[in-house]
């Protein structure tokens, strides 16, 4: 995983939200980060989320590039559905929202 300053702070958010402490997220520009060797399970809808039957769609991504932006109007375009084919928006309930674009083409 290779993150730019953004992301770092974004991380460090989610680290914070996950231990049950104190946290915030925002940001005025663009951040971008990469996964060359993909990702874990994880619900597209809840960074807290821990079991896969819990009715989220959970979604294990390949190789992929993640940006963050400072509103919600520039990804109000795209689909929420991992599955659509192209980049999706993840977590979009929360202030951790972002948008993963996948490297790969995958049978989904």
């Amino acid at each position: 995983m290779c993150n730019d300053e953004v992301w770092m702070d974004w991380l460090w958010a989610v680290k914070a939200l996950l231990g049950g402490g104190d946290w915030t997220f925002t940001t005025e520009t663009i951040g971008t980060s990469y996964m060359l060797r993909g990702d874990a399970l994880v619900s597209n809808q809840s960074p807290v989320a821990t079991d896969p039957y819990n009715g989220d769609m959970w979604d294990q991504e390949g190789p992929h590039i993640m940006m963050l932006f400072p509103t919600r109007e520039e990804i109000a375009h795209l689909p929420r559905d991992p599955n659509a084919g192209g980049p999706y928006v993840m977590w979009d309930a929360w202030p951790l929202v972002h948008v993963m674009f996948p490297m790969t083409d995958r049978d989904r």
